[in-house]
Protein backbone atom coordinates (compact mmCIF):
# COMPACT_ATOMS: atom_id res chain seq x y z
CA UNK A 1 0.00 0.00 0.00
CA UNK A 2 1.52 3.21 -1.50
CA UNK A 3 0.27 6.63 0.09
CA UNK A 4 -0.48 8.99 -2.50
CA UNK A 5 -1.63 12.01 -1.55
CA UNK A 6 -2.77 13.09 2.35
CA UNK A 7 -3.49 16.06 4.17
CA UNK A 8 -4.20 16.06 7.82
CA UNK A 9 -5.53 19.06 9.57
CA UNK A 10 -5.16 20.39 13.45
CA UNK A 11 -7.84 23.49 14.26
CA UNK A 12 -7.16 25.62 16.77
CA UNK A 13 -5.12 24.15 19.62
CA UNK A 14 -6.23 20.49 19.29
CA UNK A 15 -3.84 18.07 20.37
CA UNK A 16 -4.41 15.53 17.71
CA UNK A 17 -5.63 15.77 14.10
CA UNK A 18 -9.55 17.21 13.24
CA UNK A 19 -9.86 16.22 9.46
CA UNK A 20 -7.91 15.05 7.07
CA UNK A 21 -8.21 13.19 3.48
CA UNK A 22 -5.98 10.37 1.84
CA UNK A 23 -5.61 8.33 -1.23
CA UNK A 24 -4.00 5.38 -1.01
CA UNK A 25 -2.84 2.95 -3.84
CA UNK A 26 -3.44 -0.88 -2.98
CA UNK A 27 -0.82 -3.35 -4.12
CA UNK A 28 -3.26 -4.08 -6.80
CA UNK A 29 -3.61 -1.40 -7.80
CA UNK A 30 -6.98 0.09 -6.63
CA UNK A 31 -7.26 3.62 -5.45
CA UNK A 32 -8.97 4.28 -1.99
CA UNK A 33 -10.00 7.58 -0.93
CA UNK A 34 -10.50 8.50 2.85
CA UNK A 35 -11.75 11.43 4.61
CA UNK A 36 -12.17 12.34 8.12
CA UNK A 37 -13.57 15.04 10.06
CA UNK A 38 -14.36 15.96 13.57
CA UNK A 39 -16.99 18.21 15.05
CA UNK A 40 -18.18 17.96 11.23
CA UNK A 41 -22.13 16.84 10.65
CA UNK A 42 -22.14 13.01 11.23
CA UNK A 43 -20.90 10.31 8.39
CA UNK A 44 -20.40 6.55 9.24
CA UNK A 45 -20.23 4.92 5.69
CA UNK A 46 -18.52 3.45 3.17
CA UNK A 47 -18.57 3.32 -0.38
CA UNK A 48 -16.48 0.80 -2.44
CA UNK A 49 -17.37 1.38 -6.25
CA UNK A 50 -15.69 -0.94 -8.99
CA UNK A 51 -15.71 -1.60 -12.61
CA UNK A 52 -19.19 -3.74 -12.34
CA UNK A 53 -21.20 -2.70 -9.39
CA UNK A 54 -20.82 0.04 -6.38
CA UNK A 55 -21.79 -1.07 -2.79
CA UNK A 56 -22.63 1.40 -0.22
CA UNK A 57 -23.57 0.97 3.28
CA UNK A 58 -24.27 3.45 6.79
CA UNK A 59 -22.95 2.79 10.22
CA UNK A 60 -19.85 0.97 8.97
CA UNK A 61 -17.63 1.85 12.25
CA UNK A 62 -19.43 2.09 14.85
CA UNK A 63 -22.91 0.57 15.85
CA UNK A 64 -24.66 -1.07 18.47
CA UNK A 65 -24.27 -5.00 18.12
CA UNK A 66 -27.97 -5.49 17.10
CA UNK A 67 -27.67 -3.11 14.05
CA UNK A 68 -28.30 -5.23 10.82
CA UNK A 69 -26.31 -3.76 8.08
CA UNK A 70 -27.77 -2.87 4.82
CA UNK A 71 -25.63 -2.94 1.63
CA UNK A 72 -26.99 -0.91 -1.68
CA UNK A 73 -25.62 -2.31 -4.23
CA UNK A 74 -25.99 -0.43 -8.02
CA UNK A 75 -24.56 -2.14 -11.30
CA UNK A 76 -23.59 -0.41 -14.43
CA UNK A 77 -27.27 1.19 -15.35
CA UNK A 78 -27.84 2.10 -11.89
CA UNK A 79 -30.24 -0.34 -11.12
CA UNK A 80 -29.95 -0.66 -7.18
CA UNK A 81 -30.73 -3.63 -4.90
CA UNK A 82 -30.58 -4.18 -1.19
CA UNK A 83 -28.96 -6.60 0.64
CA UNK A 84 -29.05 -7.37 4.34
CA UNK A 85 -25.75 -8.06 6.24
CA UNK A 86 -25.76 -9.94 9.50
CA UNK A 87 -25.62 -8.25 12.75
CA UNK A 88 -22.21 -8.48 14.81
CA UNK A 89 -20.56 -7.36 17.98
CA UNK A 90 -17.38 -5.97 16.95
CA UNK A 91 -15.99 -5.58 20.10
CA UNK A 92 -16.55 -8.98 20.57
CA UNK A 93 -15.19 -9.84 17.16
CA UNK A 94 -12.37 -7.88 18.19
CA UNK A 95 -11.56 -9.58 21.08
CA UNK A 96 -12.12 -13.11 19.59
CA UNK A 97 -9.69 -12.46 17.00
CA UNK A 98 -7.31 -11.38 19.62
CA UNK A 99 -7.89 -14.94 21.87
CA UNK A 100 -7.47 -16.82 18.43
CA UNK A 101 -4.07 -15.62 18.20
CA UNK A 102 -2.70 -15.48 21.62
CA UNK A 103 -4.27 -19.12 21.36
CA UNK A 104 -2.26 -19.67 18.30
CA UNK A 105 -5.61 -20.23 16.20
CA UNK A 106 -4.22 -17.35 14.52
CA UNK A 107 -1.36 -16.54 12.43
CA UNK A 108 0.34 -14.20 15.21
CA UNK A 109 3.32 -13.66 12.71
CA UNK A 110 1.22 -12.27 9.74
CA UNK A 111 -1.16 -10.54 11.94
CA UNK A 112 1.76 -8.17 13.49
CA UNK A 113 3.26 -7.91 9.52
CA UNK A 114 0.03 -6.69 8.95
CA UNK A 115 -0.46 -4.26 11.72
CA UNK A 116 3.35 -2.79 11.08
CA UNK A 117 2.23 -1.88 7.61
CA UNK A 118 -0.97 -0.31 8.38
CA UNK A 119 0.85 1.71 10.87
CA UNK A 120 3.89 2.82 8.79
CA UNK A 121 0.61 4.31 6.34
CA UNK A 122 -0.78 6.12 9.05
CA UNK A 123 2.55 7.05 10.15
CA UNK A 124 3.13 8.39 6.68
CA UNK A 125 -0.30 10.01 6.76
CA UNK A 126 0.21 11.40 10.00
CA UNK A 127 3.91 12.93 8.51
CA UNK A 128 1.58 15.46 6.83
CA UNK A 129 -0.44 17.05 9.52
CA UNK A 130 -0.31 20.39 9.32
CA UNK A 131 -1.43 23.56 11.77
Amino acid sequence: MRVVMARVGVRGQAAVDTDGSAVLELSNGVLAHLEWCINCAYRNEITVWGTAASVTTDQIFSKPPTYVPEFRVRDLRGAERTEAGEAADHFVAMLEHFAAIANGRADADAERARLERTAAVLDEICARRSR
